[in-house]
């Protein structure tokens, strides 16, 4: 039967069957709810110790009498002992980096009724978290300079008299992609909180990296913050304190996570382009540019991952990539001079919140797959290994489906995968109800280590469903003439992969053809459109 004659119906009373319960202990493992998922704890923003001895991390949790989830900031040694809790400001914090040498934690919070984010500082010997910055407005985007007298970071600017009578008369009219506020960057001196402002004009700070040694600062300048506009933007490099700035690139594209060689030669940065720079909608390619301005240099062209974020190594003869290569996040090793890249990473994960420290030559992450929501690892020469084991237990507390990698044929003959998730009680042999999910993007792509509760997956799997994630035409890490299939037609092959992919599960005894439901996010709530009509 083809997939025509196969139409998945759109079950809006799906959700009426999610169960809810709270957590309880018990010896057998039980299905998930809805509630075991909101009540995960979610990890991000891995930082080392100077000394390579401690991991700084966020942890976020659910707050339901607040109606929010809280994030607060935690310390464990790199061994995975003595793991505690740093802050517990009832408005959470964020954003732990080390002072370089050590004797302070930098971070960012709200602790007061009518003061914008600032930043504190927390002794790492004891102590409570103290403000440094007094700024009129929030702050984020925090960096220690190399030798510790000072933090940058970035602030939107302050509203003029005029706007801030407004806003007291409630004279509040927003005008959409007009009413905005510049973004610059400036330095705090520690311990004294004494400010400087290192950038001013007509144009927002997009981004920075400072040069391992401090005198540089490799950055991205746009016309104005707004999403809309950030193809606009342009890598720029200045000295530390504003002086002697000086355009790298010039064109329509966007850039991100410029960053400078260890040697301060060369700045790297990252596109969704190719070659010359020149259109967008591509796979994340790197790039690399003189520092003194030059001739601009793709790396690896054509590779097909998405070199979505990059680090010099210590050496300063290789960059660091966290590439998607579809399903699976990798890292690998770009050499700077052959362009060849080697995988450093083996498994079936997604990495989050990926950062490198060169002194130590060590990777930090969160690792995410089918038994782990995220805890915290480390990656050196000698492998990976995880320091965090907030989650080591879920599978004895929690019946989780089985996640495995499949993959069919388009319509067209080319090759499509996806992620199925399988009923709890799957009995082989017998056929199963399908709700097939498509992500957002549509350039992104569905990875090993789905734990949301807006997709609710292990819930799904509870109710004796297969769980079907395409990543149809349009998504990354399949090479660039896989995502540009988008380009031009919309509905080329991407709904037909999506069907394809159906027909395969039907076709190997799985799956129902009569049962079926069809779901998605923004590209993929188009898709669901698309495919129930």
């Amino acid at each position: 039967m083809s997939s025509e004659t196969r139409p998945l119906v759109l079950a809006t009373a799906l959700t009426l069957l999610l169960q809810c319960g709270p957590l309880s202990a018990q010896d057998a493992p039980r299905a998930m709810t809805i509630t075991d998922l909101v009540e995960l704890p979610v990890l991000g923003d891995p930082q080392l110790s100077p000394d390579g001895s401690r991991v700084a991390y966020v942890r976020s949790v659910a707050d339901w009498e607040g109606n929010r989830t809280v994030q607060h900031l935690w310390s464990v040694g790199v061994d995975g002992t003595d793991e505690i809790q740093l802050t517990r400001g009832e408005e959470g914090e964020s954003s732990p980096r080390w002072s370089p040498d050590g004797r302070w934690i930098a971070f960012l919070a709200d602790r007061s009724d009518d003061a914008p984010t600032q930043i504190h500082l927390l002794p790492t010997a004891g102590g409570e978290g103290m403000p440094l910055t007094e700024h009129p407005t929030s702050v984020s985007g925090i960096q220690w300079a190399p030798d510790g007298s000072a933090l940058y970071f970035v602030a939107a600017d302050e509203k003029s008299e005029e706007e801030q009578k407004k806003e007291r008369l409630r004279d509040d009219v927003y005008a959409y992609d007009e009413n905005y506020q510049h973004r610059h960057l400036w330095r705090v001196a520690v311990p004294s909180g004494e400010t400087e402002r290192i950038t001013s004009g007509d144009w927002s700070l997009l981004g920075y990296g400072l040069s391992r040694d401090g005198t540089l600062i490799a950055h991205h300048r746009g016309p104005n913050p707004l999403f809309g506009d950030f193809e606009k933007g342009e890598v720029w490099v200045m000295d530390a304190d504003g002086g002697s700035a000086r355009q790298l690139t010039t064109n329509g594209v966007a850039e991100g996570g410029a960053t400078l060689s260890p040697d301060n030669r060369w700045v790297a940065f990252t596109s969704g382009s190719r070659g010359d720079l020149g259109e967008s909608y591509f796979n994340t390619n790197v790039f690399l540019v003189p520092a003194a301005g030059g001739e601009i240099r793709e790396l690896a062209p054509g590779v097909g991952h998405g070199l979505d974020a990059v680090e010099w190594a210590a050496d300063g003869e290789a960059l660091y990539v966290l590439a998607n290569t579809g399903i699976r996040d990798q890292l690998f090793r770009l050499d700077v001079a052959s362009e060849e890249l080697t995988q450093l990473t083996e498994g079936d994960h997604q990495f989050g919140g990926w950062s490198y420290d060169p002194a130590a030559d060590t990777h930090l992450f969160t690792r995410r797959d089918g038994r782990s929501p995220g805890d915290v690892w480390t990656a050196d020469a000698s492998g990976m290994h995880q320091v965090t084991r907030v989650f080591d237990d879920i599978g004895e507390r929690f019946r989780l489906p089985r996640e495995e990698a499949v993959s069919w044929e388009g319509e067209d003959g080319v090759e499509v995968e996806g992620l199925l998730y399988y009923p709890l009680d799957y009995v082989e042999g017998r056929r199963y109800p399908l709700v097939v999910q498509t992500h957002g993007g549509p350039a992104s792509s569905d990875q090993f280590g789905e734990w949301g509760s807006y997709d609710y997956v292990q819930v799904l799997a509870d109710l004796g469903y297969f769980v079907l994630k395409p990543n149809y035409r349009g998504s990354t890490g399949y090479g660039d003439d896989f995502l540009r299939n988008m380009v031009g037609s919309y509905f080329d092959q991407a709904h037909l992969d999506v069907m394809a992919g159906v027909d395969h599960l039907i076709d190997e005894g799985l799956v129902d053809g009569d049962r079926m439901a069809k779901m998605g996010w923004s590209a993929g709530g188009h898709m669901t459109n698309k495919i129930i009509t």
